[in-house]
């Protein structure tokens, strides 16, 4: 039966199943709950819907309403992860059409025909048209020949499934974010452009061709609505191909091709009409054009643009290069660099345009300073990297064909075995199971606060999933959760603040009055220069809103808060007493010892993590420090009231968490040794050394014990 289908729908089928077993691995590995930094937000967003953080990502936003509304599975977390397998799945589609379009041919070329010559007609005029315009570049020997070579679908099927199992693509793919929905998009503008190019070098009319430029406009456009800010990355690289492929360019094919553009940019009026409404999330409220303009343009974020030093931009490109090994393997690496080789020689268009698809997707990366999602950055890169890799694939292929015509079989069944070396190289990064430490984190603080409590954080980590944990879960509706750096410097969230907890800021409002009027001219850009304001009336407003609270409710605070206030002149530390994961602010300090609450949190996935060796990311790490650095914590409130068993407990607790916090063991190792257990404490100093071979204090303590 397959025998019987044409090039065409055999590549609808194989690209379906390749889809379909993308699905099923991503499925498998999904992540099972909240996943870390912007998730939890997002998670929200989608759910009431509301308004995202910038640049707003209303098409995520309305998709992920659909589906967290519609569909019949799980957890609304759960059903967000889901939607990033679908359309991870539905990129590797995407990418294995562009793959089979894109990879140069030994076929000879077909031209673009000449129009047939009719009575009467002009043949100058239509010979200008039948002409590529001088200087343009003539398409290449890619057109598509009656019976496709095995080697040419054993590429493309091996390369696509090597993008499918990269990590940083996989990854993506398992977790609540937009760059699952922003690789398949971009995947399908690129291959949308190259179907355009074919055509043209086939026998349709420039006019007719031009659809597939329309379709590739209006979806770039709906794009520009998921993160416009990766996708506007790849306008170079489109200007360039408009220019070389600039004969099928005619009046008619631009001016639909702007209008699709245009309608697929409607998509931005749901953040005014939204915002209008005053959804309980409503990030930046972009209710007229000056805040939609911030919004979209990311205003807030660009002061992280050139952030860094040239010290640190050479790191991050250095790590940017390190990270592009790792997704196809060292050995799919090197059939990249050939690829790019084979397109030099066969098809510089298209070398050209995947050139500038990369080095703007690496340039920003390196210039912009960002924390913990600097990966989905490259994700087009990794999308022409496949391209690369399936060319270099190619080239090899034909050339064992030709040269060794009996070891064609073999060579084709080993260059098979590569996706399955980049499954086994990238699936304990992408492998997602097991991932619950911002829901743990989350419910851990929820679970240690008394009723009607007031938490204020300055940890994204934790405030993102409490948006979820609380504003889609509906757990603990009497807990009030504030970030404080969001307090600090954007004035929507005191309208958000208000409209959710009206009680939160009802005794402070001179003071917020006050602040909130230095702030907004902050956020215009029109505070004067050396304003000396605007800090007294926010450390006003601190100790105002923190003296109505402790008079009146719990507070409770994350170790960074404190820190925070200090530099506000606010001290709360004699006031703080540990616990699981947040400090108990009394409303005096106690002049008596007081007893820290019993414990009862979540503390196994990280004791799991530590005894299976499994990989953890950089938020995972933040989310285990919180945990151990509290019972340090304790243990050193014990160590204070001489409780020696109990400090041991907390201290030994907190390396259980974190088996790579030093702190931990110094501290457990000095107790150890108070208590006369020389033993242990040299084997609290030798795991310490362990981890940190320089750290002095350890040495010389160590030293000090002598031998055992």
């Amino acid at each position: 039966m397959i025998r019987t289908l044409s090039d065409k729908q055999r590549t609808w089928l194989v690209a379906g199943l390749l889809g379909l077993a993308a699905l099923i691995l991503y499925s498998y590995t999904l992540n099972p709950s909240i996943p870390p930094t912007d998730s939890g937000e997002l998670i929200l967003a989608a759910w009431l819907p509301g308004i995202a953080h910038a640049p707003g990502f209303p098409l995520w936003v309305v998709l992920g309403w659909l589906f967290s509304h519609l569909l019949p599975l799980g957890s609304v977390a759960q059903r967000l992860n889901w939607m990033s397998a679908f359309f991870g799945a539905l990129a590797v589609m995407a990418t294995f059409w562009l793959l089979m379009l894109g990879i140069p041919r030994t076929e000879p070329p077909t031209p673009m025909p000449a129009p047939a010559k009719t009575a009467g007609a002009r043949q100058t005029g239509r010979k200008r048209r039948a002409a590529p315009p001088a200087g343009s570049v003539s398409p290449p020997a890619t057109a598509a020949p009656v019976a496709t070579a095995p080697i040419l679908w054993v590429a493309a099927i091996v390369a696509t499934l090597a993008f499918a199992l990269a990590r940083t693509i996989w990854s993506w793919s398992v977790v609540a974010e937009v760059y699952a929905l922003h690789i398949c998009l971009t995947a399908t503008i690129l291959a949308l452009l190259l179907a355009w190019r074919r055509a043209l070098t086939q026998s349709q009319t420039a006019d007719r061709a031009g659809r597939w430029l329309v379709l590739a406009a209006g979806l770039y456009g709906l794009a520009l609505g998921n993160h416009n800010l990766t996708i506007g990355l790849l306008a170079p690289a489109i200007l360039f191909w408009l220019w070389v492929n600039r004969r099928g360019l005619t009046v008619k094919v631009f001016l639909f091709s702007a209008l699709a553009l245009a309608v697929g940019l409607l998509i931005y009026l749901y953040l005014p009409l939204r915002a209008a409404q005053a959804p309980r999330l409503n990030w930046g409220d972009p209710y007229n054009l000056t805040r939609l303009w911030w919004h979209i343009t990311g205003r807030q974020y660009q002061v992280n643009i050139f952030g860094g030093t040239l010290a640190s931009m050479a790191r991050q490109l250095g790590e940017g290069v390190v990270l592009w090994a790792q997704q196809f393997t060292p050995l799919g690496v090197l059939f990249s660099l050939l690829g790019l080789g084979r397109l030099w020689r066969r098809d510089r268009a298209l070398l050209g345009m995947t050139l500038l698809v990369a080095f703007f997707g690496i340039a920003y990366a390196v210039v912009y300073e960002i924390a913990d999602d600097r990966d989905a950055y490259y994700l087009a890169t990794f999308v022409v990297s496949a391209l690369w890799l399936a060319c270099g694939l190619y080239g090899a292929l034909e050339w064992v064909v030709a040269q060794r015509p009996q070891r064609a079989g073999w060579t084709m069944a080993a260059v098979a075995l590569l996706p399955l070396l980049v499954l086994a190289w990238n699936w304990r990064v992408a492998d997602h199971r097991h991932y619950t430490y911002p829901t743990v984190y989350a419910q851990n603080a929820l679970g240690e606060v008394q009723p009607n409590a007031l938490i204020l954080t300055a940890d994204w980590q934790l405030y993102s999933p409490l948006l979820t944990v609380q504003g889609v879960d509906g757990q603990r509706p009497d807990v009030t959760t504030v970030d404080l750096l969001l307090f600090q410097n954007r004035p929507w969230y005191h309208t958000q603040l208000q409209q959710q907890y009206p009680h939160l800021l009802a005794g402070v409002t001179p003071e917020e009055t006050a602040f909130l009027e230095k702030l907004r001219q902050f956020e215009a850009g029109t505070l004067p220069a050396g304003d000396r304001e605007i800090g007294p009336r926010y450390q006003a407003l601190l100790r105002a809103l923190l003296a109505q609270a402790l008079a009146s409710r719990p507070v409770y605070v994350t170790p960074d808060v404190l820190a925070r206030l200090r530099q506000f002149g606010i001290n709360l530390d004699n006031q703080a007493l540990p616990g699981a994961v947040l400090l108990h602010v009394l409303p005096a300090a106690p002049t008596t010892a007081s007893e820290l609450a019993p414990l009862e949190w979540n503390i196994q996935p990280f004791i799991d993590a530590a005894a299976h060796g499994s990989y953890l990311d950089e938020p995972a790490r933040k989310i285990r420090r919180s945990h151990a650095t509290m019972a340090v914590n304790r243990g050193t409130y014990y160590e204070q009231l001489s409780r020696w068993a109990d400090a041991i407990a907390a201290y030994t607790q907190a390396v259980a968490i974190d088996p790579s916090n030093v702190t931990g063991y110094l501290l457990l190792a000095d107790v150890q040794q108070r208590t006369g257990d020389v033993s242990g404490a040299r084997q609290a100093l030798q795991a310490a050394l362990a981890i940190e071979p320089t750290n002095a204090q350890a040495q010389e303590r160590l030293t000090a014990l002598g031998a055992p």
